[in-house]
């Protein structure tokens, strides 16, 4: 059943196409070029036999079957000065940077110890430096802090603050 669907279905498109190529409209001959029109205006033609136009013949000679170089020409474009604009952006204040000072394990929680503008500050992931920085925790002993002014992240090496106990 199946396979009678398919042949019906391959019938009706090898049809399809052998009608389209059938109706196909005929090859065009090549283009002639034709004498240019004069802003005279001519009479009607009259019903006589048609004479060959010496005007237009010397026309077609003169270019020798080559089209009118000023044919698809265009006035040069006049380029317009574009106004200047003086505008000014205020600097962009950058967040200050983070110290890691030290940092502990306390059951599952990393807690972190950093130096902001002279501030120090104990934080657990979540937790605010100021209004600059978010820390989130450590990922492959690197602190993660997220900053809060534009989102990127910024990671702080935990391997590198050394704790000694002198006794």
């Amino acid at each position: 059943m199946i396979a009678r669907k398919r042949r019906r279905i391959y019938a009706f498109s090898i049809a399809g196409l052998l009608l389209a190529l059938w109706l196909r409209p005929a090859t065009e001959s090549t283009a002639t070029v034709m004498p240019t029109r004069s802003t005279v205006p001519t009479a009607l033609p009259s019903r006589e036999t048609p004479r060959p136009d010496p005007a237009g013949a010397s026309v077609l000679a003169a270019r020798a079957g080559q089209m009118p170089g000023d044919l698809f020409a265009s006035p040069p474009l006049i380029a317009a000065a574009a106004p200047v604009l003086d505008v000014s952006v205020p600097p962009i204040a950058s967040a200050p940077d983070l110290q890691m000072l030290g940092w502990v394990l306390s059951g599952q929680v990393h807690w972190v110890s950093v130096m902001c503008n002279n501030t120090s500050y104990t934080l657990q992931p979540g937790e605010q430096v100021d209004e600059h920085y978010r820390y989130e925790g450590v990922r492959e002993e690197m602190a993660v802090f997220t900053s809060l002014r534009d989102g990127t992240s910024r990671e702080y090496p935990i391997s590198d603050v050394t704790i000694s106990d002198q006794d």
